[in-house]
């Protein structure tokens, strides 16, 4: 997959390089600070979901950085799950990320990638995630409780 993404883009890593594949497009920058890591998400185009961990929060720090997530999908539903990150896919309309099949031949894969590097997106955080969002969602809780 990595290699497929690295014919039309250049990939930066935090995994360690003994964990890739070799490709001149592909380079390991191996364990960063929180500080780096949303410097670099700052810099890129696009993150590439690998499948695992679901509903992990590098998609969102991916979006609030402005950078579209390509979000694998499943063909057999991993824990009810039919992608990675289905929260990111609804940010926005799902603006800010691009699905593509994980045991796919990857041209989708390949589509999405070209959608990111054409997009320009400014960065958002998701509404359910600013404070405003945490206090509506703790008053919906317990209207319903005492109701």
């Amino acid at each position: 997959m990595l290699e497929t993404i690295a014919s039309a883009s250049k990939l930066v890593s935090t995994a360690p390089a003994s964990a890739l594949p070799r490709h001149p497009n592909i380079t390991s920058i191996g364990h960063i600070s929180p500080q780096q890591w949303n410097s670099l998400l700052l810099e890129s185009r696009f993150l590439v979901g690998l499948g695992d961990p679901l509903l992990g929060p590098s998609a969102v720090d991916a979006i609030r950085a402005g950078s579209m997530f390509l979000n694998p999908t499943f063909r057999t539903p991993k824990l009810r799950q039919n992608s990675q990150h289905p929260f990111a896919s609804s940010i926005e309309g799902g603006r800010y990320t691009c699905e593509f099949e994980l045991e796919g031949d990857y041209k989708d894969l390949l589509d999405c990638v070209q959608t990111a590097l054409a997009s320009k997106l400014d960065g958002v955080v998701p509404e359910e995630l600013t404070m405003e969002g945490y206090i509506k969602r703790i008053k919906s809780i317990f209207t319903k409780a005492l109701h």
